[in-house]
């Protein structure tokens, strides 16, 4: 199936497609507001879309499973997002998850909700979830979490984005909120889906708070090395890239598609504040940036 290349066409919020209506969901709830969506053209068509989950199987098999419990850089390597609830992952700074998924055909979709600017002055849509007022109900947590990430895959998807990655996008958020809500005492969360191109963070840098999930579906994944690998007086009193990573042979990256669970420095362990940074800008042969889309789960 062939999917059409959006066109800008400036549309109030609450015009909504119809196919988002049955959800029953009020778009205009979440931050920033946008004002704008992305209207298919006919006759336009993009190259085509694919998403496939590659299962290992057979010699792939067994390497999944032999690197699970090993360390990729500073991350314990996880079966899956609910093995970061084990007490062995309070000695670690990172967990990662491989999850072999692919997205073939996205980088137009995602250049073009960039250029549309659905995603605001900012490029990130979110929603808040106060931890604090489920403490005693599990089953209200999961109801909200379950609203709130349905929420912004519809919105995701009614501005241009393919079905099957707004699908897998409220199926991460959902995975990913629950576990985030148990592993770190916290009272708030935030859900967000942040397009990032010009705007991305390519300094080496810990995260000031207590603890962030993030996912990239295309392009490239987040940098990280361990703390024996970064001079912490560049880190904190010089900023300068070249001077902060001891041995840049040894810096790590997250792949596309894979969860990756970072250490604030706020979190309650000995080991936190995992040194990361978003990987190196890719451009067109236009000289456009090609824009990544992300998914990020905080707890403050």
């Amino acid at each position: 199936m062939a999917f059409v290349t959006p066109r800008r066409r400036l549309l109030a919020v609450h015009s909504v497609p119809k196919r988002c209506k049955p959800y029953g969901l009020d778009l205009t709830a979440l931050w920033p507001m946008a004002w704008t969506r992305e209207e298919p053209a006919h006759g336009d068509v993009a190259a085509p879309f694919k998403v496939t989950q590659q299962t290992p199987n057979g010699d792939d098999q067994g390497h999944h499973q032999d690197v699970v419990g090993l360390l990729f850089g500073p991350a314990l390597v996880c079966k899956s997002v609910q093995d970061w609830l084990q007490p062995n992952c309070a000695r670690y700074a990172a967990m990662y998850v491989p999850r072999h998924y692919t997205w073939d055909g996205l980088q137009s979709y995602v250049d073009a909700l960039a250029e549309s600017g659905a995603f605001g002055r900012n490029g990130a849509v979110g929603q808040e979830v106060d931890i604090s007022s489920f403490s005693d109900s599990e089953e209200g947590l999961i109801a909200d979490l379950t609203r709130k990430s349905q929420r912004l895959a519809v919105f995701a998807a009614s501005r241009g984005l393919p079905g099957q990655v707004a699908e897998q996008i409220e199926a991460d958020f959902k995975q990913i909120g629950m576990v985030m809500a148990k592993i770190a005492p916290a009272t708030q969360m935030q859900l967000k889906l942040e397009i990032m191109g010009e705007n991305s963070c390519n300094t080496w840098h810990q995260d000031f708070y207590t603890a962030r999930t993030i996912i990239s579906y295309n392009l490239d994944g987040t940098e990280f090395v361990n703390s024996e690998n970064v001079d912490f007086w560049e880190l904190k009193n010089c900023g300068n890239n070249d001077c902060i990573i001891r041995d840049s042979s040894q810096v790590y990256s997250a792949k596309v598609g894979d969860a990756l669970f970072m250490k604030g420095t706020k979190f309650p362990s000995a080991a936190r504040g995992l040194i990361h940074r978003s990987p190196p800008k890719h451009y067109h042969a236009t000289g456009q940036v090609m824009h990544r889309l992300l998914l990020k789960v905080d707890l403050s």
